[in-house]
């Protein structure tokens, strides 16, 4: 059995209605990595793990497979999802805007799901 590959997933994304969590949030950004034999089997598990935490994918935004020479020059955040895709087979984060504006006037604040 050939070794899995990693491919990373990139989802513009609404949450659903019955995500009671997030009813104050418009959208959000969501970064999906998974271990898997081919980009379809990882795709169809990205589109399940988005909606299996409630929320609908709009648009497919990016998505490939990541070379190992890569792996060295991630940032942070997707440094510490690769690592946890490699424990887990698949690891998200969701970067969310408000539906409203600040009442101060402030840009929108981005929180993490």
């Amino acid at each position: 059995m050939p070794d899995k590959k990693t491919y990373m997933f990139v989802f513009n994304g609404t949450p659903a209605k019955t995500n009671l969590d997030c009813a104050d949030i418009a959208g959000a950004k969501t970064h999906v990595w998974v271990t898997a034999d081919d980009v379809n089997a990882a795709r169809i598990a990205a589109l399940g793990n988005v909606s299996g935490r409630l929320w609908d994918v709009q648009e497919i935004e990016y998505e490939f497979e990541i070379p190992p020479e890569r792996i060295p020059l991630l940032g942070e955040d997707e440094s510490r999802l690769y690592r946890e895709a490699l424990k887990n087979g698949i690891a998200s984060d969701y970067i969310g805007w408000p539906k409203e504006p600040r009442a101060d006037g402030a840009p929108a604040m981005i929180r993490k799901l």
